[in-house]
């Protein structure tokens, strides 16, 4: 004699199958992929002098606002930057302006994998000018390659 499933365990069953399905869609990341070139604004945490500045020092930054691919956030502000001094021209002269060069710089996107930029040239536009910056200067960084960040 065959019994047919009562009303309740028919709902139970239900629900398991679409708590597994909601669970299932809930771990699924969303690939979106990030072009190289892609403009991430970054604001300078550490004093920054090119007649103290030595090759080899870091540099720290923090992203200064989302980065928005496809109206999708792929790095969040205020994601820590760290680079490394890699170049520095000191300042002397009319013609000899300062500059310092900034590369090693990487970032993490929300997906938790760096993401590589490009090298900054910060330098000064006044002739024999010295290259001062103070925390919170903004600086534009790019991406250095194509990335595809998986958004949870």
């Amino acid at each position: 004699m065959s019994e047919k499933p009562t009303s309740s365990v028919v709902a139970i069953a239900l629900g398991v199958v679409l708590l597994l399905c909601t669970v299932a869609a809930v771990g699924a990341a969303t690939p979106v992929p990030v072009p190289a070139g892609t403009q991430v604004g970054l604001t300078l945490q550490d004093p920054l002098d090119a007649t103290t500045a030595a090759i080899g020092n870091e540099v720290h930054f923090k992203v200064t606002a989302p980065v928005i691919v496809n109206r999708t956030v792929v790095i969040d502000r205020a994601a820590p930057v760290t680079g490394t001094i890699t170049e520095v021209k000191k300042p002397g002269g009319v013609l000899n302006d300062a500059s310092v060069k900034i590369g090693f710089l990487s970032v993490t996107a929300v997906d938790q994998k760096p993401v590589v930029l490009n090298d900054v040239s910060v330098t000064q536009a006044v002739f024999g000018g010295d290259v001062k910056l103070e925390p919170g200067h903004l600086v534009l960084a790019t991406t250095k390659n194509s990335v595809t960040v998986d958004v949870p």
